[in-house]
Formats: C-alpha cells, sequence, structure tokens
C-alpha cells in the first residue's frame, strides 16, 4: 500500500517539530552535566553530614560553699580555669565534654565528687567508649577557699583566690592572677606566670623541669629570695633586692626577708618584676 505524501509546508513543519524536541532533550549533554554536579554537590553535603557528628556534651554543678575551707580540682583530659568571687555563697562548675565524630555521649557527669576534710574535691573521670574525649572544668567559687588542681598536658589557670594553694601539671602552662597566700606551682616542660602577694611571712615555690618562670610581685614585697636557671638568666626588675645575681643564679633578700620565694627551671629564663613603685615624678 502506498503511502499518502505530506504537502511541503506538512514537511517543513514536522521537521521543525522534530529539531525543537532535540533541542529540549532532557538527556542533552549539558543536562547530564548538570546532574553530575548534583551528584558531586550530594557527595560533598554528606562528607559535611559526617563531620558534624563531632558531639559536644555540657553539665552544670552547684554547691553551697558554707562549710568549705578548700577546693581542690583533678582533670588529666582537658583545662581547668578557677576564678574566685568576693562574697560568693556557692561554688558554680561547667563541664564541657569535646568527643569525636560518633562516640555515644555518656549518661551521666564524668566529674567525681567527694567531700573531706572541709574540702570540696571535683575529679574529672574518662567515660567508657570516649578514650579520646576532652573535658574541660570551668569553676567560680568564694575567693576565701584555698585552691589545690592538677592536671596533665593542658592548661591550668587559677584567679583572683586570696587563701593560698598548690598548682602542679605534668604537662601544660600553669597561669595564677591575682592571687594571694602561700602559693606552690611546679610543672615539666611549660611556663609558669604567675601574679601573687605574698602574705607577711608567707612562701612561694615554682619549679619547672623546662621552660620560662615569670613572677610579679608587688614592689614592697618581703621575702629571701633564691632562683635556679639552668641553661637561662635571672632578671629582677622593680623590686628592693639585696643580692647577687650571677650565672643564671640569684640569691638574696627582697626588702627584709619575712617570707620566702624559690624559683627553679631546669633550662628556661626566670623574670621577676615589681609593680606599685613610683615613677619618676613620684606618682
Amino acid at each position: 500500500m502506498r503511502m499518502p505524501r505530506l504537502p511541503l509546508r506538512s514537511g517543513f513543519l514536522l521537521l521543525a517539530l522534530l529539531l525543537c524536541c532535540s533541542c529540549n532533550d532532557p538527556l542533552s549533554d549539558d543536562d547530564d552535566a548538570s546532574d553530575d554536579d548534583d551528584v558531586a554537590g550530594d557527595d560533598d553535603s554528606g562528607d559535611d553530614d559526617d563531620s558534624a557528628q563531632a558531639i559536644t556534651e555540657t553539665w552544670t554543678l552547684s554547691f553551697p560553699a558554707d562549710g568549705f575551707e578548700g577546693i581542690q580540682l583533678g582533670n588529666h583530659l582537658g583545662e581547668i580555669s578557677l576564678t574566685g568571687s568576693d562574697g560568693a555563697t556557692s561554688i558554680e562548675v561547667l563541664a564541657t565534654l569535646h568527643g569525636a565524630a560518633g562516640a555515644e555521649p555518656p549518661a551521666s557527669v564524668p566529674v567525681e565528687v567527694s567531700d573531706l576534710d572541709s574540702t570540696l574535691t571535683l575529679t574529672v573521670e574518662l567515660p567508657q567508649g570516649l578514650e579520646s574525649a576532652r573535658i574541660d572544668l570551668l569553676v567560680s567559687a568564694p575567693d576565701t577557699l584555698a585552691a589545690d588542681l592538677t592536671g596533665a598536658g593542658y592548661p591550668l589557670s587559677v584567679a583572683d583566690m586570696r587563701a593560698g594553694g598548690s598548682i602542679a601539671a605534668s604537662t601544660g602552662s600553669i597561669t595564677g592572677m591575682g592571687l594571694s597566700g602561700d602559693f606552690a606551682a611546679s610543672a615539666g616542660e611549660t611556663s609558669i606566670l604567675l601574679e601573687l602577694e605574698l602574705v607577711p611571712g608567707g612562701s612561694l615555690t615554682a619549679s619547672l623541669d623546662s621552660g620560662p618562670i615569670e613572677l610579679d610581685l608587688p614592689a614592697d614585697t618581703s621575702a629571701t629570695m633564691q632562683a635556679t636557671a639552668t641553661g637561662g638568666s635571672v632578671e629582677i626588675t622593680g623590686l628592693d633586692f639585696q643580692g647577687v645575681v650571677i650565672d643564671g643564679q640569684a640569691q638574696g633578700s627582697l626588702g627584709a626577708g619575712d617570707g620566702s620565694i624559690t624559683l627553679s627551671t631546669g633550662n628556661g629564663d626566670i623574670r621577676l618584676r615589681g609593680h606599685g613603685l613610683p615613677d619618676a615624678e613620684g606618682n
């Protein structure tokens, strides 16, 4: 059977229609590229989702300060920051855990609390299944409490505590600002920076296996002083020092020599600065 012949105009219309369909073909190269981009974009988005799974958990603890004479903080898994507050009636603790992606957060706060001999003791414990976790402690307490901190590998800091205390770290920097009372600081290979007012007849000791020690004191500080900087130097400015400084060692007295200051580092410099002296115009 012979097919009917299309009129010439109808043939042109059919050709135009075929060309139009070809230009809008959803499987064209441009659309393929767009689809590929979409697929690549989806993969990137998935990677971002995976990296966002690192966990962060926080806990807050509060204890009445009445009856306590000291606070002890122990943390080998992160930083400790303790700040004293004048007139405070409670001890406030913020514990923050940083865990790896995919880790399960602990069911309870990873801090052991005990009360012994009028001292509140807080010790950070390693949660099961979170061997690589980091836990930081941020604590505020009455400034009348004696403060004792121990840690390893992370910075330890104390500010505005007025009843003395101690800081010990195997590694990790030690910073104490606005302190007063008898104080002791010791660490491994790190640094010690202290701003402290020595009470009459009080004592201060600071020792490092390696690293610098910086001590800021009132200009009228009264204490015997011995400083040893093996492999480094000792510098004393702004203080009434009477004694000898030679070959990384200093021995003598500040003012009347009522208290005692002993500083030592195995490999680093020791700097003592006094503040509160009048300037050249007597101000």
